[in-house]
Parts: structure tokens; C-alpha cells; sequence
């Protein structure tokens, strides 16, 4: 009797799991569990019910032999390893964190755009208008979703232009790959997915107006229009990607500076300038206005001494400086010493270059209702080289060595009076074309566009700017693919291949 009660036990016992596994292929197929599966499922549980009933002997030994000790150990790990997935994710889901760990801080946004999108006090929506095969789109996702991580007054969302077509007429999109920027009722696209390109969208919806940064010709100094060399269409491009107006202006062509200009750059002059356009310039720093000034070696002072009245000479020399020389070139002094002011409080740690610099000197009695800030200092060891040009005539002038200023900043100390501020550069090669795009990992960039922004009243746009993404690509020569190729797809597997067929004949 017991012999024949096991031998159904073992019948029903496989009719109930062909059952179970009809009834669960089933709802896997479906998505849903039938009438006629649920049944199906309810049979195949009391199949295995009754199975058990009439010979319980072989479940018993399987929760009580070995083998059920280890498996229950390894039920247990399992479950425990499920659970701490589980709170990992809870917790991951309600405290958010992120930390990139890429060596070019590639998925890490800059700390201007940080600045710039913490201080957003109202609402702001990017839509990115992205067909699913746009080689942009996941970009776009990875990089807005960066921004909306950053403050809870952004919120993004990529929509389909084809499929979402009413969302794109209303929001004026006219083709693939576009991202609206809203804020209230302004608006502002962006073609690209950078976060120069987003950064830039964001900052023509927060500022209330622009500012105008006018650079002064008629003289021979440095165009930002020009992209040659020893152009500045580098830095002007960069102006007006953070929402400045850029023009030029020829100071003896007009009676008074226009009140659209906020900053005035001088940029290198080649000749000197006329007692009215002294005046001119002079005249806009004392009602309140920015000047920006950057001069080389090679000429007297342009301005005739007049920046003394603020604190500063511009004696005629060759900044030297062996201990800190950019490859050796003691001309070409390398700077990481900042002094304590707003347009460098970002760039500390970082370096910069001064090709051919002048040194800055501080007037002995500085002028009443002024503040002298040395902005960027060589080492100790430099000196000013007033014969560089090797003529033998050495110039006049207190001897130039130790630290010396390479820029420096003056503003108006009292707050009764309008604002006025100027920054000196004694080098304008720091931020030529060149320099800017064939030097990488200088602060130059960072230098002279905070020093406009302090300039123009505007410090949310003083800090480290979004960096240019680093192409870590490795070029390789034919002989040196054909070797990776031999290596990885001919010699390793046929390395394990060997240890297989060597373990294989020892063991028989």
C-alpha cells in the first residue's frame, strides 16, 4: 500500500508542475492571469498538495538533510543580499548624491554655472525637443538632468518633436535638436547641448538687461572681432556668450562715452593717446563706469602717467622670472599667487601665463578715496629687465626685483560717490587667441572675464567657467592596432584555450 501511495505521490507530483509551469507561461505571455489560468494554477497547487499528503518522506529529508542546511544558508545570504539593495536604493531614491569620478571632471558642472543656477529665484523649464535617434539626445538628458539636481526651481523635459508636434509649434521649435529655456514669460533656445550653450540661454533669462563692454580702437590695440593670433575674438565671443554686448569705440571720433557702454577695454595700444581721450577715459572711471586696461613692453606709458592718480605706474620693463618659467622661458612667467579680491577668489590653485609681461609699481603715496588690490604677483625671485630690447641704454627708475605686480585693481573706496573701478593687466598676450585656445589648463580665460564681470557690477558671472570637453581619444599607428588586435582577440583566447586543454589531459 505505502509503495503504490508513493508511486501516485510522484504521478501527481509532475502533473501539478506541468500544470504550474502552463498557468505561469501563460500569464507571462498574456501579461495577465485568465479564468481558464487560474484555474489551471489553483489545480497544479492541489496536485502538489495531495502529492505531499500521500508521501510527505521525501519533502521532510529535503528540509532536514545537509543539502537543506546549505541551501537555507544560501536562501538566507540571498534574501540578505535583496534587502540591502533594496534600502541602498530606498536611500539613493530619497537623499539624492552624485560623485563623478572621471579624471577631466566630465559629467561635473562649473562652479559658474553652479552659482548662476543656485541663485535662480523663480521657476525655470528647459525642453529639449529631441527625436529618439538624435545623436544629442542622451546627452541632453544626462547634462539637464545635472542642472535640475542643482536647484528645485529647474525642471526639464525631452519631448519628441514629431510625435509631441503641438508642443513644438507652440514653443516655436523648427527642427530637431532644439532646447527651450522659460522663465516666466521669456524665452530663450539653445542649439547645442554644452553647457557653454545651456549656461548661456540661462543667463539672457536671469539678467535684466545687458551690459555693454566697448573696446577701444585707434591705436593699434587688440580687435575682438579679430580671430588671428594675436586677436581678441576669443574673449570677445566670450563676452557675448554670457550676455554682454560687445563694440568698439574710437574715443577721438566722440565727445562722450555712450551710457550703453558699461566697461571700457583698452587693450594693448600701440601709440599714445591725446590729452581729450585721456580725459575721456579718466572721466568715465570717475562717474562710476569700468575701465580695463592691458599694456605691454615696448612703449612709455600710453596714458602719460595718468593711471598715478590711482595708485598705479606703468614703468617701461621686461618682467623675468627663473623660478616660476613657463618651459624655461624666464619671459614668460607662470602665476599661481593671487591677492585676496572677488575677481580671483575662484582661480586660486589654478595657474596662469603672462608672455612678455610689464611690471605694475605701486605709487608711493596712494591717492586719497582709492583701494589698491595687487590682483597677480610673480615670485621673489623676478626682476624688471628695463634694458630687454639689449641697447645698452638703461632706462631711469627705482630697480625692479622681487614680487612684482602683474595686474592689480583700484576702486573707489568711498560709497558716497559713484562706484568706479579699473583693473591693469601688464601683459595683454594672456589672452590673445593663442594663448587661450593652444594653452590648456590656465586660468587666463577666467582672469580677464571676471575681471569684466567685477568691472561691470555683475558678480554672478565671477567665478570658474564651463572648461572645453577634453578629447582623451589615443591615436594609434597600423603596426600597434594589428598588435592590440593579435593580443586581445588571437593570443589571450588561445592562452585560456591551452590552460583548459593542459588541465583537461592532466586530470585524465
Amino acid at each position: 500500500m505505502r509503495e503504490k501511495m508513493r508511486a501516485y505521490a510522484g504521478t501527481i507530483a509532475m502533473v501539478g508542475v506541468v500544470l504550474l509551469v502552463v498557468a505561469l507561461g501563460a500569464w507571462a505571455v498574456q501579461g495577465s492571469l485568465a479564468t481558464w489560468a487560474s484555474i489551471v494554477l489553483g489545480l497544479g497547487v492541489v496536485a502538489g498538495a495531495v502529492s505531499i499528503v500521500l508521501d510527505p518522506e521525501p519533502v521532510v529529508r529535503a528540509l532536514t538533510g545537509r543539502r537543506a542546511r546549505y541551501g537555507s544558508n544560501a536562501v538566507v545570504m540571498s534574501l540578505a543580499f535583496v534587502v540591502i539593495v533594496a534600502v541602498v536604493n530606498y536611500v539613493g531614491s530619497r537623499y539624492h548624491w552624485r560623485w563623478d569620478v572621471t579624471a577631466s571632471q566630465a559629467y561635473s558642472l562649473s562652479e559658474q554655472t553652479e552659482q548662476i543656477v543656485r541663485g535662480l529665484d523663480e521657476p525655470v523649464t528647459f525642453q529639449a525637443f529631441f527625436t529618439p535617434t538624435h545623436y544629442n539626445r542622451v546627452s541632453a538628458e544626462d547634462i539637464l538632468e545635472e542642472y535640475a539636481a542643482l536647484s528645485p526651481n529647474v525642471r526639464y523635459e525631452i519631448l519628441d518633436p514629431e510625435l509631441d508636434r503641438q508642443a513644438a509649434i507652440e514653443a516655436g521649435v523648427g527642427r530637431d535638436g532644439t532646447v527651450v529655456v522659460t522663465k516666466g514669460d521669456r524665452v530663450e533656445y539653445a542649439f547645442g547641448v554644452d553647457e557653454q550653450d545651456l549656461t548661456s540661454a540661462l543667463l539672457k533669462l536671469t539678467q535684466e538687461r545687458q551690459r555693454g563692454v566697448y573696446f577701444v580702437t585707434g591705436h593699434g590695440e587688440r580687435n575682438p572681432t579679430d580671430y588671428e593670433e594675436q586677436g581678441y575674438g576669443a574673449v570677445g565671443q566670450a563676452l557675448e556668450a554670457e550676455n554682454y554686448v560687445v563694440d568698439t569705440i574710437n574715443l577721438a571720433t566722440v565727445e562722450a562715452i555712450p551710457e550703453a557702454a558699461d566697461v571700457l577695454a583698452v587693450v594693448a595700444p600701440q601709440t599714445a593717446y591725446q590729452a581729450s581721450e585721456v580725459e575721456l577715459l579718466t572721466g568715465f572711471l570717475e562717474a562710476g563706469g569700468g575701465l580695463l586696461v592691458l599694456v605691454e613692453p615696448g612703449a612709455p606709458d600710453p596714458f602719460g602717467g595718468a593711471l598715478e592718480a590711482y595708485g598705479i605706474a606703468l614703468p617701461d620693463a621686461l618682467v623675468l622670472d627663473p623660478a616660476r618659467a613657463f618651459y624655461g622661458d624666464a619671459a614668460t612667467p607662470l602665476a599661481d599667487t593671487y591677492g585676496f579680491h572677488q575677481i580671483t577668489k575662484d582661480i586660486s590653485g589654478y595657474t596662469s601665463l603672462f608672455p612678455g609681461a610689464r611690471p605694475l609699481t605701486q605709487t608711493a603715496e596712494q591717492p586719497e578715496g582709492w583701494l589698491y588690490t595687487q590682483l597677480v604677483a610673480t615670485s621673489q625671485q623676478a626682476e624688471g629687465e628695463r634694458d630687454y630690447r639689449g641697447t645698452g641704454e638703461v632706462q631711469a627708475g627705482e630697480p625692479l626685483q622681487g614680487s612684482l605686480a602683474l595686474a592689480a585693481a583700484v576702486e573707489r573706496s568711498s560709497t558716497e560717490e559713484a562706484t568706479g573701478r579699473l583693473v591693469v593687466f601688464g601683459d595683454a598676450t594672456f589672452a590673445e587667441n593663442s594663448i587661450l585656445s593652444q594653452v590648456m589648463g590656465v586660468a587666463n580665460a577666467d582672469l580677464i572675464l571676471n575681471s569684466v564681470g567685477w568691472l561691470a557690477e555683475d558678480e554672478s558671472l565671477i567665478s570658474i567657467r564651463p572648461s572645453e570637453p577634453e578629447d582623451r581619444s589615443i591615436a594609434l599607428s597600423g603596426v600597434t592596432m594589428n598588435l592590440v588586435l593579435l593580443i586581445s582577440a588571437v593570443l589571450m583566447p588561445a592562452t585560456v584555450a591551452v590552460a583548459g586543454i593542459a588541465v583537461w589531459w592532466r586530470r585524465r
